[in-house]
Protein backbone atom coordinates (compact mmCIF):
# COMPACT_ATOMS: atom_id res chain seq x y z
CA UNK A 1 0.00 0.00 0.00
CA UNK A 2 2.95 2.61 0.93
CA UNK A 3 5.03 1.71 -2.15
CA UNK A 4 1.78 2.00 -4.33
CA UNK A 5 1.48 5.45 -2.95
CA UNK A 6 4.59 6.64 -3.30
CA UNK A 7 4.33 5.31 -7.05
CA UNK A 8 1.10 8.36 -6.84
CA UNK A 9 2.81 11.11 -5.11
CA UNK A 10 6.05 10.57 -7.89
CA UNK A 11 3.25 10.76 -10.76
CA UNK A 12 3.48 7.08 -11.99
CA UNK A 13 0.23 6.46 -11.95
CA UNK A 14 0.75 2.91 -13.70
CA UNK A 15 3.23 1.91 -11.23
CA UNK A 16 0.70 2.68 -8.32
CA UNK A 17 -2.20 0.88 -9.57
CA UNK A 18 0.52 -2.36 -9.92
CA UNK A 19 1.22 -2.01 -6.58
CA UNK A 20 -2.50 -1.85 -5.42
CA UNK A 21 -3.45 -4.83 -7.19
CA UNK A 22 -0.72 -6.83 -5.66
CA UNK A 23 -2.97 -5.83 -2.85
CA UNK A 24 -6.03 -7.59 -4.20
CA UNK A 25 -3.72 -11.32 -4.64
CA UNK A 26 -2.37 -11.24 -1.42
CA UNK A 27 -5.75 -10.18 0.75
CA UNK A 28 -8.61 -12.00 0.29
CA UNK A 29 -10.70 -9.81 2.34
CA UNK A 30 -9.56 -6.58 0.22
CA UNK A 31 -10.68 -8.86 -2.25
CA UNK A 32 -14.14 -9.35 -1.36
CA UNK A 33 -14.83 -6.26 -0.33
CA UNK A 34 -13.79 -4.97 -3.71
CA UNK A 35 -16.05 -7.50 -5.43
CA UNK A 36 -18.50 -6.64 -3.36
CA UNK A 37 -17.86 -2.81 -4.39
CA UNK A 38 -17.49 -1.35 -0.87
CA UNK A 39 -15.21 1.42 -0.08
CA UNK A 40 -11.97 0.40 1.57
CA UNK A 41 -8.25 1.27 1.99
CA UNK A 42 -7.35 0.25 -1.38
CA UNK A 43 -10.12 1.27 -3.45
CA UNK A 44 -10.00 4.69 -2.06
CA UNK A 45 -6.04 4.86 -2.76
CA UNK A 46 -6.76 2.92 -5.72
CA UNK A 47 -9.62 5.75 -7.03
CA UNK A 48 -6.90 8.43 -6.16
CA UNK A 49 -4.15 6.70 -8.57
CA UNK A 50 -6.94 6.30 -11.44
CA UNK A 51 -8.12 10.42 -11.22
CA UNK A 52 -5.00 12.08 -9.99
CA UNK A 53 -6.00 13.03 -6.29
CA UNK A 54 -7.09 11.78 -3.01
CA UNK A 55 -8.94 14.00 -0.99
CA UNK A 56 -7.12 17.28 -1.70
CA UNK A 57 -9.04 18.37 -5.13
CA UNK A 58 -6.45 19.53 -7.86
CA UNK A 59 -6.78 23.43 -7.01
CA UNK A 60 -6.57 22.59 -3.61
CA UNK A 61 -3.12 20.87 -4.12
CA UNK A 62 -1.87 23.18 -6.47
CA UNK A 63 -1.71 25.89 -3.80
CA UNK A 64 1.03 23.89 -1.96
CA UNK A 65 4.06 25.07 -3.94
CA UNK A 66 6.46 23.92 -1.55
CA UNK A 67 7.28 19.97 -2.41
CA UNK A 68 7.66 19.46 1.38
CA UNK A 69 4.30 21.10 1.83
CA UNK A 70 3.01 19.23 -0.38
CA UNK A 71 4.07 15.91 0.32
CA UNK A 72 2.49 16.30 3.51
CA UNK A 73 -0.99 17.44 2.16
CA UNK A 74 -0.59 13.97 0.62
CA UNK A 75 0.60 12.24 3.54
CA UNK A 76 -3.01 13.64 5.57
CA UNK A 77 -4.74 12.78 2.30
CA UNK A 78 -3.41 9.28 2.74
CA UNK A 79 -3.99 8.89 6.42
CA UNK A 80 -8.12 10.21 5.94
CA UNK A 81 -8.07 7.54 3.11
CA UNK A 82 -7.04 4.66 5.20
CA UNK A 83 -8.60 5.76 8.57
CA UNK A 84 -5.78 6.53 10.34
CA UNK A 85 -7.39 9.60 12.08
CA UNK A 86 -5.25 10.07 15.12
CA UNK A 87 -2.05 10.13 12.30
CA UNK A 88 -3.56 12.24 10.55
CA UNK A 89 -5.07 14.84 12.55
CA UNK A 90 -1.46 14.53 14.38
CA UNK A 91 0.29 15.54 11.60
CA UNK A 92 -2.52 18.15 10.07
CA UNK A 93 -1.58 20.19 13.75
CA UNK A 94 1.82 20.24 12.51
CA UNK A 95 1.56 22.13 9.85
CA UNK A 96 -1.13 24.34 11.65
CA UNK A 97 1.95 24.69 14.18
CA UNK A 98 3.91 26.05 11.53
CA UNK A 99 6.41 23.01 11.38
CA UNK A 100 6.70 23.08 7.60
CA UNK A 101 6.82 26.33 6.88
CA UNK A 102 4.06 29.70 7.14
CA UNK A 103 1.17 28.15 5.72
CA UNK A 104 -0.70 31.01 3.56
CA UNK A 105 -4.69 31.40 3.06
CA UNK A 106 -5.47 28.86 0.97
CA UNK A 107 -3.03 26.44 2.28
CA UNK A 108 -4.27 27.01 5.66
CA UNK A 109 -7.92 26.57 4.58
CA UNK A 110 -7.36 22.91 3.12
CA UNK A 111 -5.17 21.63 6.23
CA UNK A 112 -7.93 22.88 9.05
CA UNK A 113 -10.01 20.97 6.75
CA UNK A 114 -8.48 18.07 6.38
CA UNK A 115 -8.37 17.83 10.11
CA UNK A 116 -11.82 18.29 10.43
CA UNK A 117 -12.69 15.67 8.36
CA UNK A 118 -10.15 13.31 10.18
CA UNK A 119 -11.33 14.71 13.70
CA UNK A 120 -15.48 13.83 12.37
CA UNK A 121 -14.29 10.53 11.80
CA UNK A 122 -12.71 10.00 14.78
CA UNK A 123 -16.02 11.09 16.59
CA UNK A 124 -14.97 14.54 17.55
CA UNK A 125 -18.21 16.11 16.23
CA UNK A 126 -17.18 19.87 18.26
CA UNK A 127 -13.14 19.66 17.54
CA UNK A 128 -14.14 19.12 13.59
CA UNK A 129 -16.88 21.82 13.30
CA UNK A 130 -14.43 24.21 15.01
CA UNK A 131 -11.62 23.69 12.15
CA UNK A 132 -14.49 23.57 9.39
CA UNK A 133 -15.52 26.88 11.50
CA UNK A 134 -11.72 27.91 11.01
CA UNK A 135 -11.94 28.07 7.15
CA UNK A 136 -15.06 29.76 7.26
CA UNK A 137 -14.01 32.56 9.77
CA UNK A 138 -10.99 33.32 6.90
CA UNK A 139 -13.14 34.19 4.42
CA UNK A 140 -10.95 33.51 1.48
CA UNK A 141 -13.01 32.10 -1.10
CA UNK A 142 -11.68 29.28 -1.86
CA UNK A 143 -12.83 25.82 -2.92
CA UNK A 144 -12.10 24.76 0.39
CA UNK A 145 -14.56 27.28 2.26
CA UNK A 146 -17.30 25.75 0.03
CA UNK A 147 -16.94 22.12 1.11
CA UNK A 148 -16.26 23.28 4.78
CA UNK A 149 -19.19 25.10 4.81
CA UNK A 150 -21.08 21.85 3.52
CA UNK A 151 -19.36 20.01 6.17
CA UNK A 152 -20.35 22.29 9.11
CA UNK A 153 -23.37 22.86 8.25
CA UNK A 154 -24.74 19.15 7.99
CA UNK A 155 -22.67 17.81 10.98
CA UNK A 156 -24.00 21.43 13.04
CA UNK A 157 -27.66 20.91 11.85
CA UNK A 158 -27.99 17.23 13.37
CA UNK A 159 -26.49 18.75 16.88
CA UNK A 160 -28.75 18.81 20.18
CA UNK A 161 -27.63 22.28 20.74
CA UNK A 162 -30.31 24.69 19.33
CA UNK A 163 -27.76 27.42 18.69
CA UNK A 164 -25.34 24.80 17.01
CA UNK A 165 -28.36 23.64 14.65
CA UNK A 166 -29.32 27.14 13.84
CA UNK A 167 -25.70 27.65 12.86
CA UNK A 168 -25.74 24.95 10.70
CA UNK A 169 -29.03 25.84 8.62
CA UNK A 170 -27.13 29.65 8.22
CA UNK A 171 -24.27 27.78 6.67
CA UNK A 172 -26.39 25.35 4.61
CA UNK A 173 -29.03 28.40 3.84
CA UNK A 174 -25.67 30.59 2.70
CA UNK A 175 -24.40 27.76 -0.07
CA UNK A 176 -27.48 26.84 -1.37
CA UNK A 177 -28.26 30.64 -2.26
CA UNK A 178 -24.93 31.47 -3.51
CA UNK A 179 -24.31 32.35 -6.75
CA UNK A 180 -21.82 29.54 -7.79
CA UNK A 181 -24.34 26.75 -8.59
CA UNK A 182 -22.46 23.19 -8.04
CA UNK A 183 -22.17 20.18 -6.71
CA UNK A 184 -21.91 21.88 -3.20
CA UNK A 185 -24.75 24.28 -3.41
CA UNK A 186 -27.14 21.31 -4.63
CA UNK A 187 -26.07 19.09 -1.66
CA UNK A 188 -26.66 22.47 0.91
CA UNK A 189 -30.39 22.88 -1.13
CA UNK A 190 -31.12 18.96 -0.20
CA UNK A 191 -29.80 18.89 3.21
CA UNK A 192 -31.42 22.02 4.13
CA UNK A 193 -34.44 20.95 2.52
CA UNK A 194 -35.25 17.53 3.72
CA UNK A 195 -34.38 19.36 7.23
CA UNK A 196 -37.00 22.04 7.31
CA UNK A 197 -39.60 19.04 6.02
CA UNK A 198 -38.84 16.97 8.42
CA UNK A 199 -38.16 19.24 11.77
CA UNK A 200 -39.70 22.43 10.70
CA UNK A 201 -42.14 23.11 7.99
CA UNK A 202 -42.77 20.34 5.65
CA UNK A 203 -44.47 22.84 2.71
CA UNK A 204 -41.09 25.15 3.07
CA UNK A 205 -38.97 22.25 3.01
CA UNK A 206 -40.19 20.96 -0.29
CA UNK A 207 -40.22 24.45 -1.91
CA UNK A 208 -36.43 24.19 -1.83
CA UNK A 209 -35.85 20.90 -2.64
CA UNK A 210 -38.46 21.27 -5.74
CA UNK A 211 -36.05 24.61 -6.56
CA UNK A 212 -32.92 22.23 -7.16
CA UNK A 213 -32.29 23.47 -10.95
CA UNK A 214 -32.89 21.09 -14.11
CA UNK A 215 -29.84 21.04 -14.77
CA UNK A 216 -28.65 20.01 -11.61
CA UNK A 217 -28.33 16.46 -13.24
CA UNK A 218 -28.47 13.42 -10.45
CA UNK A 219 -28.89 15.56 -7.72
CA UNK A 220 -32.14 16.98 -9.41
CA UNK A 221 -33.22 13.81 -9.55
CA UNK A 222 -33.13 13.05 -5.86
CA UNK A 223 -34.44 16.20 -5.03
CA UNK A 224 -37.28 15.35 -6.76
CA UNK A 225 -38.06 11.44 -5.13
CA UNK A 226 -37.38 13.59 -1.40
CA UNK A 227 -39.76 16.18 -2.26
CA UNK A 228 -42.59 13.60 -3.40
CA UNK A 229 -42.07 11.09 -0.40
CA UNK A 230 -42.03 14.46 2.08
CA UNK A 231 -45.22 15.48 -0.03
CA UNK A 232 -46.64 11.69 0.99
CA UNK A 233 -46.72 9.83 -2.09
CA UNK A 234 -44.97 5.82 -1.10
CA UNK A 235 -41.40 5.42 -2.23
CA UNK A 236 -42.93 2.26 -3.83
CA UNK A 237 -45.18 4.58 -6.01
CA UNK A 238 -42.25 6.73 -6.37
CA UNK A 239 -40.06 3.88 -6.97
CA UNK A 240 -42.71 2.53 -10.52
CA UNK A 241 -43.05 5.73 -11.63
CA UNK A 242 -39.40 6.27 -11.78
CA UNK A 243 -39.02 3.08 -13.80
CA UNK A 244 -41.83 3.68 -15.98
CA UNK A 245 -40.95 4.44 -19.76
Amino acid sequence: MYLGFLAFVEGKKDEALAWYKKILECDPATRRLDTEGEWNDYSRLKWGAEHGYLYAFPQELATFEDPRQRLGVLLCDFYYCTERNQDGSALSRRFLAGRYGTLRGAEQDYVYFVLGSLLQRAGDRPGALSAFEKVLLNKNSTLTERRAALAAGRLAITDLDRAVRERGKRYLLQLSQSRNKDSFAYTAMIAIGTHIAQHEDRTAGIAILRAVPEDAGPYKGMANVLARMYGGESIESIMKAEEAP
